[in-house]
Parts: structure tokens; sequence; C-alpha cells
């Protein structure tokens, strides 16, 4: 009695077409993204006002750039600017991207995308459906596993460096109160390659500086 042939080859196909499936939804870019904050809450973030004069604000501020490892890069005291920057091995804060410009799509290309990929899936899994009985007899002996090829260079591209600039604008409000205002941004870099790059508009971020201004402005004479 010849033994029932087992349905290995119609698994292996359904699988790969459910994989292709996947595999388009995926890159279709349905994994979210972190949405910018609004305008009133980027200020309440961003802005403090301090109960000291413009002068020690000012030096405070820059204690608390290098304190924080910043390296000042650009220093102005009479309009009240001072842009500063660090590299940090470990992300020290979240990034939002630019959202892409969103395009309109007319419904019969939709419709012609959707029935190419169908085409395409069904088209596999005819070619598939047709193997020979000798295919056949090397699947029932094949493992059923995935096997994910990553390459022998995957970390070619060595650590990912992150880079943040800092940007506080400073200004007297009468003669005991001085106004910041901070703005920074931030990217990855991998290999010499931007991978990712955006606005920061972390709270924990800016607390991080405001906490160290605080020390800053005790300290200081």
């Amino acid at each position: 009695m010849t033994p029932a042939r087992k349905p290995y080859r119609r698994q292996t196909t359904t699988g790969l077409a459910l994989r292709l499936y996947l595999a388009l939804f995926m890159a279709t870019g349905c994994v979210p993204r972190p949405q910018p904050v609004s305008v009133a809450e980027a200020r309440y973030m961003e802005t403090r006002i301090e109960a000291y004069g413009y002068d020690r604000v000012f030096k405070a501020s820059i204690s608390a750039l290098q304190d924080l490892r910043f390296t000042i890069d650009m220093l102005d005291r009479d309009i009240g600017l001072i842009v500063a920057s660090r590299l940090s091995e470990g992300a020290q804060a979240r990034l939002v991207e630019e959202p892409p410009e969103v395009r309109v799509v007319p419904v019969w290309q939709k419709v012609l995308g959707v029935t190419l990929i169908l085409a395409i899936i069904t088209g596999i899994f005819w070619l598939f459906s047709r193997g020979g009985s000798a295919a056949d007899a090397d699947a029932d002996h094949a493992d059923d596993r995935t096997v994910i090829y990553t390459g022998g260079n995957a970390s070619r591209g060595g650590p990912a460096v992150h880079e943040y600039r800092l940007t506080l604008n400073i200004e007297a409000q009468g003669d005991a109160q001085t106004r910041i205002r901070t703005s920074a941004t931030g990217r990855t870099v991998r290999g010499g390659v931007i991978v990712q790059a955006g606005a920061i508009e972390d709270p924990a971020f800016f607390q991080r500086f405001y906490d160290a201004l605080q020390t800053a402005l005790r300290l200081s004479p």
C-alpha cells in the first residue's frame, strides 16, 4: 500500500504567499511614528522664566551645558544666543521626524496595484504547485523551518552615534527676570550614514538642562 503523500508543497506555497502579503503590508509604512506636540505644549516644555538677572542666567546656561557634556559651538551675549552640541553612544532623547508629504493616489491606481499584487502571488502559487514528484520527495525530508540570512557583514556599519544640537535664546525680562527658550534637534549616524534625524520634543531632555541650570544658578556668585 502506497503511503499518502504529505501536503507539504501546498503548505509551503501558502506560507510563502502569507509571508509576501505580510512583507507588502509592512512595507506600506504601518509602523506608527511619534506625533509632534502642539505649539502650547512645546512652549511649556522649552521655555522658562528665571528670577535672576540676564548676565547671571547667561553664565549659568554655559555652565549647565558644559556640565551636560555639551560643546559650545556659538556664543553671542549681545543677542542672547547660545548654540551647543554633543555626541553620545546612547540615545538621549526621542526624535520626531518630519512626516512625509502625503500624495493622493487615484482609486484606479489603488485597484491596479492590488490586482498586480494578487496576480504575482497567484503566479508564484501556480509555479510552486506544479513542482515535480522529485521536488515533493525532497520536501518530505526538509525541515519546516524558515532561515533568515543576514550576511557576514551585517555589523559592518559599526555602532550608532547620536548627535544633539541645543539652541538657547536668552532674553531679559526687566532687571530681575530672564526668559530662556530652548530648541533641539538630533540625528543618528551609523557608518557615516544618517539613519534618523529630526526635532527633539522629549520633555525629559529639556528638563535635564533646566535642572542643571538651576544647580548652576545656585552655585554662581
